[in-house]
């Protein structure tokens, strides 16, 4: 039977060492106890330094694993902050475009645009493969298609999975599509991100 101990080798090396030893002594002198001969084994065997460093070792991984559980902790809040300021910011820049009928805005980083009419094309990410749902024989996933664009009735929309959509009509709803198909959403505007 394989144990835990069998994996760290110059340990394993040293128990065998201090048993070898043990049994020995005790064959030797049989008359002084197990007890009696601690002291002989312990001056004969680096044993106890071994276990001791293997111990020290632990507790310092012990105390880097709760320093990481809050920095993990801090950094998820740091991620959660961020999130919600470049959503927020999407949304104000999309407000302004859109009360101000701006359409676009090129740089050299991006392009945003503001739109009315057919926003967007969300390619679907995950695809059944179950029952009658075979989609994964006939399609490809649209994971990480980004900033992209296709021609469709005649006009050049946005496509691909990083795409906010905006209804006119009420103020707060903003809308990421993740659905079962492809999704041509009309009436709509659609703050587009196309980086590079």
């Amino acid at each position: 039977m394989q144990t835990v101990l069998s994996e760290h080798q110059p340990l394993n090396r040293e128990v065998s060492k201090h048993n070898l030893l043990k049994e020995r002594l005790l064959a030797a002198y049989p008359e002084d106890g197990v007890d009696d001969l601690a002291d002989t084994l312990e001056g004969l065997t680096d044993l106890n330094e071994m276990i001791a460093a293997v111990i020290r070792s632990a507790l310092v991984d012990e105390a880097l694993q709760k320093g990481l559980k809050i920095r993990l902790s801090d950094m998820k809040e740091r991620l959660n902050r961020h999130e919600h300021r470049s959503t927020k910011k999407r949304q104000i820049a999309l407000e302004a475009m859109s009360e101000t009928e701006l359409k676009k805005v090129e740089e050299p980083d991006f392009t945003a645009s503001a739109r009315c009419g057919v926003p967007a094309v969300v390619p679907k990410v995950y695809l059944p493969n179950y029952r009658e749902f075979y989609e994964r024989r006939h399609f490809a996933s649209g994971s990480g298609v980004c900033g992209k664009t296709l021609r469709l009735a005649g006009q050049e929309v946005a496509f691909g999975t990083d795409i906010l959509l905006k209804a006119r009509d009420v103020s707060d709803l903003v809308l990421h599509a993740e659905l079962c198909s492809f999704l041509i959403l009309s009436g709509l505007y659609s703050l587009v991100s196309k980086q590079g």
